[in-house]
C-alpha cells in the first residue's frame, strides 16, 4: 500500500491529465499465476484494494488528475466465469470506489452525529453510491455507529 501511495505521488508531480486505475488479477496462464499457485504470490482483498483505490482516486482528484477508468473492463479472458483465477476484480469496480469514497463522507457525519438517525441529501445520480452496493454503506454504519441513515435525493444538490 506504502509503495502504491508513493507511485501515486510520483504521477502527480508529473502533472498528468488523466489517469486510470487498475487493481492486478491474476490471469491463467501467466507468470502471475504460476506465483499464485505455488504460494509466492498472494492477491490483496477486494475490500483492501477498494480501500487503496479509493485514496487513491482522492488524491489524483485532489491535484487536479482526471480517473478515466477505474477497474479492468471484463472481457473474454477477464470476468469471473473465464481465465480470471485471483484477486480483487469485480465488473462494478469503480462503483465500488466511488461508493467507498461516498461511504467515509458518511462515516464523517455519523461521527458527528449527536442522534440516532441522520438524513443525508445528495443530488440524484449519487443516490446509488452514498447507499452502497446492496446498501453496504448503509449497513456499515448501522453496524459501527448504531445510527440509521436515510438518503434522500436533494434534486438542487
Amino acid at each position: 500500500v506504502k509503495a502504491d501511495i508513493n507511485t501515486a505521488k510520483r504521477l502527480i508531480a508529473l502533472e498528468p491529465d488523466i489517469v486510470r486505475i487498475y487493481p492486478t488479477i491474476v490471469i491463467e496462464n501467466t507468470k502471475l499465476c504460476r506465483l499464485y499457485e505455488n504460494g509466492t504470490y498472494t492477491p490483496p482483498s477486494l475490500e483492501s484494494t477498494v480501500d487503496l483505490c479509493a485514496k487513491l482516486y482522492k488524491m489524483f482528484t485532489k491535484n487536479g488528475v482526471t480517473v478515466i477508468r477505474m477497474g479492468l473492463q471484463s472481457t473474454d479472458l477477464i470476468n469471473e466465469n473465464a481465465e480470471f483465477i485471483a484477486g480483487p476484480y469485480s465488473s462494478c469496480f469503480g462503483e465500488l470506489v466511488l461508493s467507498r469514497i461516498e461511504r467515509d463522507k458518511l462515516e464523517t457525519m455519523a461521527k458527528k452525529a449527536n442522534d440516532k438517525k441522520l438524513t443525508v441529501y445528495v443530488p440524484p445520480c449519487d443516490i446509488s453510491k452514498t447507499v452502497g452496493h446492496k446498501r453496504e454503506n448503509i449497513r456499515y454504519i448501522k453496524e459501527k455507529y448504531d445510527i440509521d441513515i436515510e438518503v434522500k435525493s436533494n434534486e438542487f444538490a
